[in-house]
């Protein structure tokens, strides 16, 4: 960035304008601390004298809307991203971050722009900024909150409406964004903002009833309903989670009357949903109980008796006797077949309409929540592989041979078609009040598990070579087939964990090293890292239930999304009704969340008067 020339305040810090720029915006921090200190400091005489002192409208302009350059450019090109969002370089905002609100006034009445406080290209205006401040200091969150009202009640109600309309880069508002990360006062703040989100405001005696407009979110012609704050809350991570402000803001009416409508609107849809998954599991556990008689005998197997003489396996006399009509058995094969193949079309359509509409950066922070529930991303993955096995062992069971469908590849594709099933049951099932808290931290626990088996298998690996190689260097009698191989000695560790293998029956020369050995591997995997096992899930346990009201709610509320997302097109009505009976709802339209304020203190009254007449009656 060059420089052009070089302003320059005279002794009283006024501004010696005979050397105006020629339209450069830039405000050098070493030509212009005095003026940067005024507004910083909330001198207002020192802003008006500068201001004052300077004739040329260009230069006026620059003072007032132009950008400060506290750092040198190479530095910049250096700074991480996320600090070169939140940079402040507007005196307006200096000011409002500053909390100079007498100065932010009268920045205002001399011609300071509020619509464009910060540049478009690091990030939107001043409120996201001021948001994403607050997510980098979480200490700052209540000074924020009180710069951000302070600014609002500047600004005139157009000026104030275009800016909390405006978008950042990522598309979000500044009340969408605030909820992405989860900063639950600048969401109130700015839904209590009169003329933009709180439309209407009347007393009826010591009640104040509140109308909070959702019509963009929850109306019939909605245009962002895919970026409900409501919703982005569900998706924050696990940090915001823990917030006592988040559970408050959950209690706060409008916000209680919003979730109830979004869950209940949707409660129905879910419930088949579950249902159809389970019908869909069921079916798939009868059609693979005859799935291997079926490729022995080259069809169904008949309702009479089966002859087994052919059979290239031994089957169960029980396994044989479960017999279903081979109509019934047709249908079953073709319906979980069927589901398959919708649901990897659905993945298709969903991968296609993410490249063609704004959605897909919603859709991408849903495949990458981090709260304690099961995400999405988990999900989307078992839905895959469920699909998948399920259309491959169709096709095996109709055009592959005995030979391959005895090969362990079948074997695999059954296990994981019969714990995808499962855990896409258990997906749905989390979202129950009763149950939901138990699947989620069952599901959390299995998460920290798969991060202890890649500890575990550390640990295990030196052992297990060590167990190999002496066994078969230090053996008198014979070949020891639980530490013959690598693989062997691994699953012989294992074994020995769980005391099932007794090292005092081998013979091998040293026998004292090999329990010493023997000894070490005990305390160090069996005791050390078993109970840290046990401290980890007993941490997850606690960490979840401190939370579980809070984190049922986030999975209703984005699951209700996903299936309002996924039926609207068929179900638009039906969703609208159901609004109807949750929100206010205007003739035009428009929806609205209501808040009734005072009832403490009428409480609080009628609890006085009650005591007076208790007391002071005689």
């Amino acid at each position: 960035m060059i420089r052009n020339q070089v302003k320059h305040f005279d002794a009283n810090g006024s501004f010696d304008s005979h050397e105006a720029g020629t339209g450069n915006m830039t405000l050098f921090i070493q030509d212009y601390r005095q003026w940067f200190l005024a507004i910083k400091q909330n001198d207002t005489d020192a802003v008006s004298r500068i201001i004052d002192s300077v004739t040329n409208p260009d230069e006026k302009d620059r003072l007032l809307n132009g950008e400060f350059d506290f750092r040198d450019e190479d530095v910049l090109r250096f700074c991480p991203k996320r600090i070169l969002k939140i940079r402040v370089t507007r005196p307006l905002s200096v000011a409002v971050l500053f909390r100079a609100d007498d100065v932010s006034k009268l920045l205002l009445r001399l011609g300071a722009d509020p619509d464009n406080v910060e540049p478009r290209s690091r990030g939107g205006t001043l409120l996201h900024s001021m948001v994403m401040l607050a997510n980098l200091e979480p200490n700052l969150e209540d000074r924020i909150v009180d710069c951000y009202s302070t600014f609002a009640l500047c600004l005139s109600e157009p000026a104030r409406k275009k800016l909390l309309y405006m978008e950042d880069d990522d598309g979000f508002r500044v009340l969408e964004l605030a909820a992405r990360t989860g900063f639950v006062k600048m969401v109130r703040a700015v839904l209590e903002t009169p003329g933009v989100y709180l439309c209407r405001q009347e007393e009826n005696g010591l009640l104040t009833y509140q109308w909070y407009d959702l019509s963009e979110y929850e109306s019939r012609a909605a245009t962002r309903s895919h970026k409900s704050p409501i919703v982005l809350l569900a998706l924050c991570d696990e940090d915001a989670v823990q917030k006592q402000e988040i559970h408050e803001f959950f209690q706060w009416m409008p916000i209680t009357q919003w979730y109830k409508a979004k869950t209940q609107q949707t409660k129905y849809m879910v419930a088949i949903w579950c249902v159809v998954r389970l019908i869909h599991m069921i079916a798939y556990f009868m059609s693979a109980i005859k799935l291997q008689l079926f490729v022995e005998y080259g069809g169904l197997p008949d309702d009479g008796e089966t002859d087994l003489t052919n059979a290239s396996f031994v089957f169960c006399p029980n396994f044989v006797e479960f017999k279903t009509p081979g109509i019934v058995q047709l249908i079953l094969s073709i319906y979980v077949t069927f589901h398959a193949i919708c649901i990897l079309l659905f993945d298709v359509q969903e991968f296609i309409r993410a490249g063609c509409s704004k959605k897909p950066r919603f859709m991408e922070m849903a495949m990458k929540k981090r709260n304690p529930g099961v995400t999405v991303a988990f999900f989307r993955s078992i839905q895959i592989i469920l699909a998948l096995c399920l259309v491959i062992g169709s096709l095996l069971s109709l055009f592959a041979s005995r030979e391959v469908f005895g090969s362990p590849i079948v074997d695999i594709i059954n296990l994981l078609t019969v714990m995808a099933a499962f855990y896409s049951v258990m997906y749905f099932a989390q979202v129950l009040p009763s149950v939901g808290p138990y699947i989620i931290t069952v599901m959390r626990m299995m998460r920290d598990l798969a991060m202890f088996i890649l500890i575990y298998i550390c640990c295990l690996t030196p052992f297990a070579f060590y167990f190999m190689l002496f066994s078969n260097t230090r053996s008198h009698d014979q070949c020891h087939t639980e530490f013959s191989t690598f693989l062997w000695s691994m699953y012989s560790c294992f074994a020995m964990m769980l005391n099932m293998v007794d090292m005092t029956a081998f013979d091998v020369s040293n026998q004292w090293v090999l329990f010493c050995v023997h000894i070490s591997y005990v305390f160090m995997v069996a005791v050390l890292l078993i109970n840290f096992l046990i401290a980890i899930m007993s941490s997850s346990a606690a960490y979840i239930w401190e939370s579980k009201n809070l984190i049922v709610k986030f999975e209703r509320i984005y699951m209700a999304y996903i299936v309002e997302y996924r039926l609207d097109w068929a179900l638009r009505r039906y969703f609208v009704w159901m609004k109807r009976n949750s929100f206010e709802f205007e003739e035009d339209g428009r929806v609205f969340a209501v808040n009734i304020s005072g009832v403490t203190a009428y409480l609080h009254i009628s609890t006085v008067r009650t005591f007076l007449l208790q007391n002071f009656s005689k």
